[in-house]
């Protein structure tokens, strides 16, 4: 083995979560023949494993690694010592080369690196639970959690109209871009803090991850809260969204909107995470694979509200992606970099209208068991969005039938 196989396996450690039998560990083989193997039989194979369906040209640039003689084993050794933190083991086999991942080991080297990260830096990851009521108001307790990369100014005008309507009001406001099992810590610390006669009917109105963070405080014994009551999860991807991968595109945006709302949190880009929920929101990350063992809380109503509008036109999408297909590059190189946009196209028609809101499709905006869900016509963007207090904010009047009735 030669030292440029440094970043086809790094390549592999921050490509993505793949399939596997046992939870938590991730096996790769790359096939062996003429007592080598080729860079190509790699990458391809780290595309297929990663859900991609794009075939590498046959004239795609490869180089044959030795896989025999003393000299790899000893290099082997070394690369095995140099990846045993990230929880990567290398072994040659007679027919293949087989990585073998554990997750936890790897998830356990990224919070060291982070709190080594945050020490050094004093940087601060504070959630608060922010009552939007006034101190008097004795009405149903009703929760809202917001989601990736989001905040409470994006919600101000439901906040608003459900304080109007008699409830007393609480946002938790959390670092959105940090792993889902500290913010559901969070969560599950922030409404124990709650006077006891208001920990007694709980309502939790989530949008989009802060359902995964709110299934995860409610589905975990350790972290429940005995008196939250209904669950009512908007636009949830409780099996994960391959879009979390573009949430960099959505960061910019947060940090934009502080500079005119927050002004102290504009330049703050570790304050609210290292980009840890990210990888936890993606379909196959350890996150998930814990989650599909979870049970519902059956002292928990849960009512789920998706949507079918996506965020962009598919017939545009599809204009753009006909074109890019008749096109094809003489250049490999190029001929892989238009496929991949082929491939990151087709995904991204995969959320849009009707199979989903943009962001969630509706196969995942679901959990076993429950049956209070419903399809709305609205996007990912439009759920309970508002500045100002109205009536027609989307999905407000459903979340509204599903809260106890005022007397």
């Amino acid at each position: 083995m030669k030292r440029n196989l440094v970043l086809p396996v790094f390549f592999f450690i921050f490509l993505g979560y793949l399939p596997a039998q046992d939870l938590g560990v991730r096996h790769f083989q790359v096939p062996i023949s003429d007592g080598g193997f080729q860079s190509r039989d790699f990458l391809q194979a780290l595309l297929e494993i990663g859900g991609s369906e794009v075939v590498l040209p046959e004239n795609f640039p490869s180089q044959q690694f030795d896989a025999g003689g003393p000299g790899s084993r000893i290099s082997l050794f070394a690369w095995n010592a140099l990846l045993k933190d990230f929880g990567v083991q290398l072994s040659l086999q007679p027919e293949a080369l087989a990585i073998r991942m554990d997750l936890h080991t790897f998830e356990a080297t990224l919070d060291r690196f982070e709190q080594t990260f945050i020490d050094g830096f004093h940087v601060e990851r504070a959630a608060d639970l922010l009552r939007i009521s006034s101190p008097s108001s004795q009405g149903p307790v009703v929760v809202l959690v917001h989601g990736l990369d989001s905040s409470k100014r994006l919600f101000g005008g439901t906040c608003k109209v459900l304080v109007e309507k008699g409830y007393d009001v609480y946002f938790f406001e959390y670092p959105n871009d940090d792993r889902v099992i500290r913010n559901a810590e969070r969560l599950s610390e922030a409404l124990k803090t709650l006077p006891p006669e208001r920990q007694q009917d709980i309502t939790l109105v989530t949008i989009s991850m802060g359902g995964v963070i709110s299934q995860l405080m409610l589905e975990t014994p350790e972290l429940q809260v005995r008196g939250v009551r209904r669950f009512i999860a908007c636009v949830p991807p409780f099996h994960g969204s391959e879009m979390a991968a573009f949430r960099g595109i959505v960061e910019i945006g947060d940090h934009t909107l502080s500079i005119f709302f927050n002004p102290q949190k504009a330049l703050d880009f570790w304050g609210d995470g290292m980009g840890r929920a990210g990888i936890d929101l993606q379909p196959r990350s350890l996150l998930m694979a814990q989650l599909d063992r979870l049970k519902r809380d059956p002292n928990v109503h849960y009512s789920i509200l998706a949507g079918n509008k996506g965020i962009f036109e598919p017939t545009v999408l599809q204009k753009a992606r006909e074109e890019l297909a008749a096109s094809p590059s003489e250049n490999s190189i190029m001929e892989t970099v238009r496929l991949l946009t082929l491939d990151r196209l087709d995904l991204i028609l995969q959320f849009q209208s009707p199979n989903g809101d943009g962001v969630v499709t509706l196969e995942s905006a679901t959990l076993e068991g429950v049956t209070d869900r419903v399809v709305l016509p609205f996007s990912h963007l439009d759920f309970l969005t508002g500045f100002t207090a109205k009536e027609d904010i989307p999905a407000l009047k459903e979340v509204m039938k599903r809260l106890p009735v005022i007397d």
